[in-house]
């Protein structure tokens, strides 16, 4: 199984958005997850393979912490890579004019990517789908990890909307996280992940 070393992330903060202390933490719950995925990889790898699935609950447990895991482990990988406390507002001209073409410009794409943010339990997250010459670009609110993912789209932009991303600084208000965390969108790490 693929263990990617854990991430390191290249800022202490994101001042008016994420403290310091809230960015250790929040790496430690990341590292949590890297650590359950070492686990459930070891389990599966070590276990005889079930002789009824549908019933052996160990089996069950793991495969659902799996899929739960990795995506907590990826999803936080691009969220902490995809913010930067100088980012870039540049947009490369093919993601731009896909932005222009689904959300008018990109103010109206980051207001679409902020109320994901507010009304999902978890993630915010712009990806898109190729298909042939069609390119669809959304805005996918995901409540859990591995639940409202949808497979086949590459995610471009994802901001945690779980309440561990900014109970610490912001309490009840994550209006006020989403509406400041959303300024230190990195466009161009944007841009690089948007490939056709």
């Amino acid at each position: 199984m693929l263990q990617e070393p854990v991430i390191k992330v290249s800022y202490k903060s994101l001042p008016g958005a994420v403290s310091e202390r809230a960015l250790a933490e929040h790496i430690k719950l990341y590292e949590g997850y890297k650590k359950l995925n070492k686990r459930v990889d070891q389990k599966l790898m070590s276990a005889s393979p079930p002789d009824a699935p549908a019933v052996d609950t160990d089996y069950a447990l793991a495969m659902r912490n799996q899929s739960f895991g990795v995506s907590a482990a990826y999803l936080h990988e691009l969220y902490f890579t995809g913010l930067s406390p100088s980012p870039s507002k540049e947009v490369s001209s093919e993601l731009s004019k896909l932005i222009a073409d689904n959300y008018g410009d990109l103010e109206g794409c980051i207001q679409e990517i902020k109320n994901a943010a507010i009304s999902a339990r978890g993630w915010s997250v712009l990806a898109y789908r190729t298909s042939g010459d069609e390119v669809d670009l959304r805005v996918f609110g995901v409540d859990s990890h591995e639940i409202g993912n949808v497979f086949g789209y590459t995610p471009l932009v994802i901001i945690d909307a779980w309440e561990h991303a900014y109970w610490m600084d912001f309490g009840t208000s994550k209006s006020q996280y989403v509406d400041n965390v959303v300024k230190y969108i990195d466009w161009s790490v944007a841009s690089s992940r948007y490939i056709r």
